[in-house]
């Protein structure tokens, strides 16, 4: 939870270290919000948090990670119980917004231009090449006509990703087992 002064507090499941504090150990859950000291000092606008994986939106459009990386949705080499900066997306992309899925990470920079990294079971990620291939580092989702789009938002299903042009356009990817990316209705498939 964001407050409106400076302040993160995290409670639930933190086996993975997905609360981003490093102090729990091996407890399986905390029930009372504490607060993450490490992110004290930065301005979070939003959060967005995965299955056992979380990510902090700093209101310069840096993004934090923290959790389980077990699919590479921390953008780094190994799972974190402490916040660190992502490092890997292009400097001249200034995030505006970030969402994720169950093990997929996907941001949406001022410009328009989207990333994501993580599982890619489905083709979450907006890759179609290789579907057994986790996607470790941001990569702009350039798949069918999304890479000459603007867009404008972005949403994750646990195994799915949604982008929404500025014409108005839905483009989705990943799992739809049970209809959830309804390719059945007028949309776009990236």
């Amino acid at each position: 939870a964001v407050t409106t002064t400076i302040g993160v507090y995290a409670f639930g499941a933190c086996s993975e270290g997905q609360l981003g504090i490093p102090s729990l150990g091996d407890r399986d859950c905390i029930e009372t919000p504490t607060l993450i000291s490490f992110l004290s000092s930065f301005p979070v606008h939003s959060l967005a948090c995965g299955d056992r994986h979380s990510v902090a939106l700093l209101s310069t459009g840096q993004l934090f990670s923290w959790g389980d990386n077990e699919a590479g949705q921390l953008a780094r080499d190994s799972r974190l119980s402490t916040p660190l900066p992502i490092a890997s997306l292009p400097p001249t992309a200034k995030i505006i917004k970030v969402t994720c899925g169950a093990q997929h990470t996907v941001c949406l920079g001022s410009n328009g231009e989207m990333f994501a990294w993580g599982a890619n079971s489905f083709g979450q990620c907006g890759s179609s090449s290789d579907f057994s291939v986790s996607v470790g580092v941001p990569r702009r989702v350039v798949t069918g006509d999304l890479g000459r789009k603007v867009v404008s938002d972005i949403a994750c299903g646990s195994n799915s990703t949604m982008a929404l042009t500025r014409e108005g356009e839905v483009f989705v990817c990943g799992d739809n087992r049970w209809g959830q990316l309804a390719r059945d209705l007028p949309v776009k498939s990236a």
